[in-house]
């Protein structure tokens, strides 16, 4: 079956809400033209590569601060473990 030159298996892939149900019934967005379903489409694609590269910054922040964590944690021990000076020196 065709759909605005779409077969009917291709548009089942449309991974788009376009049914919700409300107090009144079900509402379900139409898509009339071949543009609309272009621009519906290419906007698909640009919120889920937002969502991606916002989810990779996520990572990469998180990964960054274990890494500074590490390298203060690190830091304090070696600081510890200084050699002092043993007795009582008078200081001048």
């Amino acid at each position: 079956m065709h759909v605005l030159g779409v077969t009917k298996a291709a548009s089942l892939h449309l991974p788009l809400k376009t049914t919700a149900r409300f107090a009144g019934g079900v509402f379900r967005a139409r898509i009339t033209t071949v543009g609309q379903r272009r621009r519906i489409l290419d906007q698909y694609a640009t919120v889920k590569q937002i969502i991606t590269l916002s989810a990779e910054l996520n990572d990469s922040n998180k990964k960054l601060r274990e890494h500074q964590d590490s390298i203060d944690e690190s830091r304090a021990k070696l600081t510890g473990q200084l050699l002092k000076a043993k007795g009582s020196q008078k200081i001048a």
